[in-house]
């Protein structure tokens, strides 16, 4: 049994975004590094730095999405470098591990749309996705308490992107 299992498994994210983050943990996530090892890419290059592209540096050692984890220090109390540190403390705590699971499941899209679109998103732009994902996620949520703890979060990650 997998460690972060719980983490990933247990919270109130759609399956798809469980899914993505258990291949983001196993490190299957079809990265430009990844891609070009395939031949697939013509570069391993992050799309949004010079650096090569793995899934570490895509969801926490950018620059693009260091900043967002620094303003969130509050879910991970150091800045993560990888989903074991972020998801780590998190193996009981459906509420906290739901909105880790928002923000790295938008920090992917923001990514596959500036590779795939060639569509920017700015920080803002992200954080409102994480806050109306989380928004629709708290209708999931059997217990009122959790479903109110989301929707705090959901205030916070709002306050921040106004922030941002």
């Amino acid at each position: 049994m997998d460690p972060m299992a719980p983490a990933i498994w247990k919270n109130y994210a759609p399956n798809k975004c469980r899914l993505f983050l258990w291949l983001a943990h196993k490190d299957r996530l079809y990265t430009n590094e990844r891609r070009f090892r395939r031949g697939i890419a013509t570069t391993a290059s992050c799309p949004f730095c010079n650096n090569s592209e793995s899934i570490n540096h895509l969801l926490f050692t950018c620059a693009q999405t260091r900043q967002i984890w620094a303003e969130l220090n509050s879910l991970c109390h150091t800045t993560p470098n990888s989903i074991a540190t972020c998801c780590g403390s998190l193996m009981n705590d459906k509420v906290r591990s739901t909105v880790i699971i928002a923000i790295l499941w938008n920090i992917w899209k923001r990514r596959n749309a500036k590779v795939f679109r060639a569509e920017t998103q700015d920080a803002y732009k992200l954080l409102r996705a994480c806050a109306d994902d989380l928004m629709l996620w708290s209708n999931r949520c059997s217990s009122e308490l959790k479903k109110s703890l989301l929707l705090e979060w959901r205030s916070m990650v709002l306050l921040l992107a106004g922030r941002m």
